[in-house]
């Protein structure tokens, strides 16, 4: 559930910090980022706001041994009238 307005009104940067701080010692951390974006300006914030994280918690984690090779079936199409459709 998304919070209200007046709960985002009433977060303080302090509360946020221990969160945030919180997800990112208890794992791996994925940053995506999407559009027009100078990659140079994106290493030297990455460093700057992710770097000054503390590492802590977050331990390496065994891939699973192999999994079977995945069986794909063959796809097909039929063609459905919109009054059809579920």
């Amino acid at each position: 559930m998304d919070p209200s307005r007046e709960e985002l009104l009433d977060l303080k940067l302090d509360g946020v910090m221990k969160v945030v701080e919180a997800q990112l010692a208890a794992g791996p951390l994925e940053v995506n980022i999407a559009g027009d974006v100078d990659p140079a300006e994106l290493d030297d914030l990455i460093l700057r706001y992710l770097g000054t994280a503390t590492p802590g918690g977050a331990a390496f984690v065994e891939p699973p041994a192999a999994a079977p090779p995945l069986t794909l079936e063959p796809l097909s199409l039929k063609q459905v009238a919109p009054g059809d459709m579920v």
